[in-house]
């Protein structure tokens, strides 16, 4: 069976973009006020929330497994379940109960769909939490769909990820199948290769560890410290230092 992992948010992102480029949303210079919005809206929930709840499921279509997970902002767990997605904006309020945002929703409602299957609820209330980033204030938009609305929505949204899926999957099988018949590119090690080759496997061996079900911060300050871990028990020379602090460095701190 073939293999396909993808975040609910990259699922959606691809499957649901559409040509809007409206990006008072999300911009990379009020990055930090959007982590501190939701933290403040998070600060604020009752008692009956979780936070930043992982989720994930397992679904097959046309004998390719799908593993698709991601967090959830927040699960209100009471007699009715709500599943809250939390969006930072300098968007104004009122504009926001006029028009629906489809990719919001989306993921929303594929968390909730997760969440749904794993505790065998037959609806699901999925809310969207607007912060508005200058006046600070709050709007909360909420809906209630049964968990067979939740499915048809999640499966339709693979089925129309499925093609690229395929060339996906085609395309590791290629990879993979060259990567085997790699050879070492000269008859021997020279000095500090070895060093090198082994310490990289156990970057990259770590790096896939410390990335399963851990929040960023915390991936990066284990990465950081196999970086000081590495470079001071094992290597002489300098080329190897620089080498080995460069290629943590970006695993640590490049793009996720």
């Amino acid at each position: 069976m073939k293999e396909v992992r993808i975040s609910v948010r990259n699922l959606i992102e691809f499957v649901k973009r559409s040509g809007d480029i409206d990006r008072r949303f999300f911009s990379n210079k009020r990055a930090v006020e959007g982590i501190k919005a939701h933290q403040k809206v998070q600060r604020e929930y009752s008692k009956d929330f979780l936070t930043e709840v992982f989720l994930r499921t397992t679904e097959e279509i046309e004998g390719i497994n799908f593993t698709v997970e991601g967090r959830a902002d927040g699960i209100e767990v009471t007699d009715q379940v709500t599943v809250d997605e939390i969006k930072s904006t300098t968007r104004e309020l009122e504009d926001l109960e006029k028009e629906e945002n489809i990719m919001h929703w989306a993921q929303a409602k594929c968390y909730a769909y997760i969440y749904a299957k794993d505790h065998e609820l037959d609806e699901i209330n999925v809310m969207l939490t607007y912060y508005q980033l200058e006046s600070e204030e709050i709007l909360n938009i909420k809906k209630t769909f049964t968990f067979g609305e939740l499915r048809d929505f999640f499966m339709g949204t693979l089925v129309e990820y499925l093609e690229f899926s395929k060339r996906i999957v085609e395309w590791k099988d290629t990879r993979d199948q060259s990567i085997k018949k790699l050879k070492f590119p000269f008859k021997s090690f020279r000095k500090g290769q070895r060093e090198l080759s082994v310490f990289t496997f156990c970057a990259l061996k770590y790096y896939s560890i410390c990335h399963k079900n851990t929040s960023s911060a915390k991936k990066k300050s284990r990465l950081w410290l196999l970086l000081i871990y590495s470079t001071i028990l094992s290597h002489k020379t300098s080329f190897v230092k620089i080498f080995i602090i460069n290629f943590l460095y970006f695993l640590s701190f490049g793009p996720h």
